[in-house]
C-alpha cells in the first residue's frame, strides 16, 4: 500500500517520507514497486515530517507503530487498515460492532485527526491509477474533521479515485466489513485486486 499510494503521490508532486521499523528491508520493498530508491527513515521521522501519515501496514501493528511515532497533534491519519483475522472457515473481523479499527487507532493517536481511507481499494488498483479500463472506482472515506477529510479527498483524488464521502469516523465499522464483502466478491466472481466499484445516484 506505501509503495502504491506513494508511487501516485509522487507522480502529482507530493513530497514523502516513508517510515520503517526496518529501513534497510523497506528501502528494497519501495524500489520493487517505485523503481527507484526512496526517501526512508525511522517512523518517528517520518511522523515529525509528515503532515498527513499513512498507516499503510498490517492491522496488528498498528499500536505499535503509532506509539513509536511520538507525538501526533494536529496530524492526519489516514488508516486504511482492515482488522483481519483466518480461521478454518475464513476471514472474519477482530474489531467491530460497536467500534472500528479506525476508532480504536483514535483513542491512543492524541491529538491526531484519523480519517478512514483506501481500506476498501487494493494496491493494483492503486497502481492502476484507480481504473479498469475506462472505468473510475470510488474510494469512501470518513471521518470527524471537516478540514482533515477535505486534505484526504484531494489526495484521494490524486491517486486517481474519485473520493466519496460516507460521514463521521464511526462509518468505519461498515467500511471495514465492506472491505470483507470485496474480497469475497473478488474470489466468486474470479476477478484479481483490482477490483472496484462505483456509487451510481440520479
Amino acid at each position: 500500500m506505501a509503495g502504491s499510494l506513494g508511487k501516485q503521490w509522487i507522480g502529482k508532486g507530493h513530497e514523502l517520507l516513508f517510515g520503517s521499523r526496518d529501513t534497510d528491508k523497506g528501502s528494497n520493498s519501495l524500489a520493487e514497486v517505485l523503481g527507484t530508491p526512496a526517501r526512508l527513515g525511522t517512523l518517528t521521522e517520518a511522523a515529525e515530517f509528515g503532515d498527513v501519515l499513512v498507516l499503510a501496514i498490517p492491522h496488528a501493528g498498528t499500536s505499535e507503530a503509532v506509539r513509536a511515532a511520538g507525538t501526533l497533534t494536529g496530524k492526519i491519519i489516514i488508516d486504511c487498515t482492515n482488522p483481519v483475522g483466518r480461521s478454518s472457515e475464513g476471514m472474519y473481523l477482530t474489531t467491530g460492532g460497536t467500534t472500528s479499527a479506525a476508532e480504536e487507532i483514535a483513542k491512543i493517536a492524541n491529538g491526531a485527526k484519523v480519517i478512514k481511507a483506501f481500506n476498501t481499494n487494493f494496491s493494483p488498483l492503486i497502481r492502476s491509477g484507480g481504473r479498469i479500463g475506462k472505468a473510475r472506482s470510488d474510494s469512501f472515506y470518513c471521518g470527524d474533521d471537516n478540514d482533515a477529510k477535505e486534505n484526504v479527498a484531494t489526495l484521494i483524488e490524486d491517486a486517481g479515485f474519485h473520493a466519496v464521502d460516507v460521514g463521521p469516523l464511526s462509518m468505519a465499522r461498515y467500511l471495514e466489513p465492506f472491505a470483507l464483502m470485496i474480497i469475497q466478491l473478488k474470489r466468486l466472481h474470479g476477478g484479481g485486486q483490482d477490483v472496484g466499484y462505483q456509487l451510481l445516484v440520479p
